[in-house]
């Protein structure tokens, strides 16, 4: 019989690391909002659909363009799109609704 366990653990931060995780949370929702945002306007300008493939590389002209996405880690970023692109697999098979703009101040926890 395999039994789950669940740990819940409190975290404090330090200010520093604090100040990473803002401006962590703030990049990857800029990201994310970007992206879909691109991908949006491609489908209805063009009645095109963007690939996984063509999110990265979006992401990597996003980085040369705004440089402060460089200071914190390119895995969270490429989460960020794959995410996305989970986001749009469920929508296009019905099993949810189109993907949402993320909202700064969001505490909706998914799963």
């Amino acid at each position: 019989m395999n039994t789950k366990r669940a740990y819940k653990e409190r975290f404090f931060p330090t200010p520093e690391q604090e100040t990473l995780l803002a401006q962590s949370f703030g990049c990857a929702r800029f990201v994310y909002n970007n992206t879909l945002r691109f991908r949006t306007d491609a489908y209805y300008k063009d009645g095109k659909s963007i690939s996984h493939s063509e999110a990265e590389k979006r992401l990597v002209s996003l980085k040369k363009e705004f440089l402060w996405l460089n200071d914190i880690s390119s895995v969270l970023l490429q989460q960020c799109l794959r995410d996305q692109q989970e986001a749009f697999k469920n929508f296009w098979s019905g099993r949810a609704k189109y993907p949402n703009f993320k909202k700064k101040h969001s505490n909706k926890v998914s799963g």
